[in-house]
């Protein structure tokens, strides 16, 4: 299971008159808004005071979840509000939100079929501090939740990575008003690239190959290790690789013997931000109980595969022509139906090894099918649609010894992804199983 990452813990809001850095209009014209990262040692609003003031508090960008995140607003209205009221800063703050000030927070670039998330401030998680004009909030967002705007049952919202979200502030503002400045949260700063064929467990005996996502660089190292059962470590620098477009590390475990159990993490600054655990294992796979069935009008290649680290299985023609393939997790028994587009007079039926492997394919057994009177049926490619059927073809060529065969295609460098409502949910369902708590 996946190393747990921190919530916002310390997403730090400042408001304050007087001040013009970066500044964007509130909807409501009563309010400028700048957005600033904080420190991680600001541990109240008196420190979060002092850093705006020397200049240490950077305007933000990127944050990840835990990082703060200083809000900015200029508004005589908002400094005459809080002189009006009494009670200490923070019931005056947040009194003034309860009314008709509203400091705004609103997802920036929902997808277009979504309502934007939203999240607010309150006196349960933030403390609030005053110095002449300027008011700095302090907020404490671990137990911030997020929800959908217009969602009247209020179910909360996971954060996901690279979610914009805007800061806006105003007096009587619209129902749509949020085009305060943004900034991109993140749920961590790095992360190893799982995709739909990448796994991490198990591993095998020889130079393994992941892609990482990096959504914030690191200011200093940023590095993948696998701490073995007997105390012994192998680690790589996350870098620009030939093998994939993202970074990657290339770890190197071909004198490890297989049985052992390892530690995989992913360090960021010396912090472990994504982990798994697993055993050395040799590759091997099976794809048995090889069928073609027409249903719905698609022509599909069925077939129940166990692949020891992960992958697809991949239906090509006789020219190597990859006609569809469908993603399986490691170790367990998937049934699988890839549907086929193209054409062909032969398919070949075999187990590709996850991205990055040594070799591209499971040595084994590929299974040939004779396809010379086969009509390859794809709706999408036909506006004339045809009555369902549930025809199947067998079997009839021999087999190939995946070792040995030649492969030319240029198009099955890297395994592809994978289709099936089903498959998915069991990627899924493999993939959180085997994440570190």
């Amino acid at each position: 299971m996946r190393a747990p990452t921190p919530h916002f813990a310390a997403l730090l809001c400042l408001v304050c008159v007087g001040l013009a850095v970066g500044t964007a209009p509130a909807a409501a014209a009563d309010g400028d808004v700048s957005l600033y990262q904080a420190a991680d040692d600001v541990d109240d609003a008196a420190d979060l005071e002092a850093a705006v003031a020397d200049g240490s508090a950077a305007p933000a960008e990127k944050l990840v979840a835990g990082d703060g995140l200083g809000v900015v607003v200029e508004s005589d209205r908002l400094a005459s509000d809080l002189e009006n009221r009494s009670g200490s800063t923070t019931e005056r703050f947040f009194a003034a939100l309860d009314g008709e000030a509203d400091l705004r927070v609103v997802q920036a670039d929902p997808a277009s079929d979504r309502a934007a998330k939203r999240t607010r401030l309150g006196p349960e998680n933030a403390t609030v501090h005053r110095n002449g004009s300027t008011v700095y909030v302090l907020a404490d967002t671990g137990g911030l939740t997020f929800e959908r705007a217009g969602d009247d049952d209020g179910e909360p919202e996971p954060l996901r990575d690279d979610e914009r979200y805007a800061f806006t502030f105003g007096y009587d503002l619209d129902e749509t008003a949020a085009d305060g400045p943004a900034v991109d949260l993140y749920t961590t700063p790095s992360e190893f690239n799982t995709g739909s064929t990448n796994w991490f467990a198990p591993l095998p005996p020889e130079e393994v190959r992941r892609s990482v996502t990096v959504n914030v660089e690191p200011e200093e190292r940023h590095v993948a290790r696998i701490t073995l059962e007997d105390g012994r470590e192998v680690t790589d620098a996350v870098g620009p690789v030939e093998w994939a477009e993202k970074p990657g590390v290339t770890l190197d475990l071909r004198d490890v013997e297989p049985g052992t159990d390892y530690t995989l993490e992913l360090l960021h600054d010396g912090e472990v931000v994504d982990s798994y655990e697993g055993t050395v294992r040799e590759p091997e796979a099976t794809v048995t109980n090889v069928s073609v069935t027409v249903v719905n009008n698609w022509t599909a290649v069925n077939a129940t595969a166990n692949l020891s680290h992960g992958g697809e299985v991949r239906v090509v023609n006789e020219d190597g022509d990859r006609l569809g393939w469908s993603a399986v997790p490691p170790s367990a028994e998937t049934h699988v139906s890839v549907r086929l587009r193209g054409s062909a007079e032969e398919l070949v039926v075999k187990p590709a090894r996850e991205v990055g492997a040594d070799e591209r394919f499971y040595a084994g057994s590929w299974t040939t099918i004779d396809a010379s009177d086969l009509e390859i049926r794809d709706p999408l490619a036909s506006p004339t649609p045809t009555p369902m059927d549930t025809a199947t073809a067998t079997p009839t060529g021999t087999a190939t010894d995946a070792s040995t065969a030649s492969d030319a295609s240029p198009e099955e460098d890297q395994p592809g992804f994978g289709v099936g409502l089903g498959v998915v949910a069991l990627l899924a369902t493999a993939l959180l199983a085997r994440r570190r708590a």
